[in-house]
């Protein structure tokens, strides 16, 4: 496998406004993106067109079997589970409807946990605003992968249950206000 690097982050309450301000960003190639907003299906093909028309580099949603390719930003599509999984001997999306997790379909700790499986070392999760506990199992993988994590603060998150859910596993690197975690994933990088 080449050595792409991966970030993978998540939000729901919040984060759409979260996602607009720190996505555009990101400006290389030397990486990929997976994002996880909690929406409604029919709600997140417009937010992924806003999105691709503020960001610097592609954003789109991941096709089940598709190559991930490094400076791409890639969402689920509505209402679908996103892995990543290695086949023969590269990183390819994979979709499927298996039943929520944590209350959710998409489910950022199945997301994590695949981008730790399949990254490990080279992994960066981060968890922004959102209620409940949805990446928290996710971000102790990447760490236990040798990963590394972030959390967004409570004072700038809308809801602070997510990141306060991966910040009780003691797993997590930084807690840091949104306006700090680009600069905190490109130093991990």
């Amino acid at each position: 496998m080449n050595d792409i690097k991966a970030v993978v982050i998540g939000a729901s309450i919040g984060g759409m406004d979260a996602f607009h301000s720190l996505l555009p960003k990101f400006k290389t190639d030397s990486y990929s993106l997976f994002v996880i907003q909690h929406i409604s299906a029919g709600l997140v093909e417009r937010f992924v067109n806003q999105l691709g028309r503020k960001c610097i580099l592609d954003v789109e949603f991941g096709r089940d079997g598709a190559p991930v390719e490094a400076g791409k930003i890639y969402f689920p599509p509505g209402d679908n589970h996103m892995e990543v999984k290695i086949q023969d001997g590269a990183p390819v999306i994979s979709l499927n409807k298996n039943p929520p997790v944590n209350f959710v379909r998409p489910s950022l700790d199945i997301l994590m946990k695949s981008v730790a499986e399949t990254f490990k070392e080279h992994s960066v999760g981060v968890v922004l605003t959102g209620i409940g506990k949805d990446g928290a199992e996710g971000m102790m993988s990447i760490k236990k992968s040798g990963g590394e994590t972030i959390a967004q603060d409570e004072a700038t998150s809308v809801v602070f249950s997510m990141p306060r859910s991966a910040i009780f596993t003691r797993c997590v690197n930084k807690v840091l206000p949104l306006d700090q975690i680009y600069e905190e994933i490109m130093a991990c990088l």
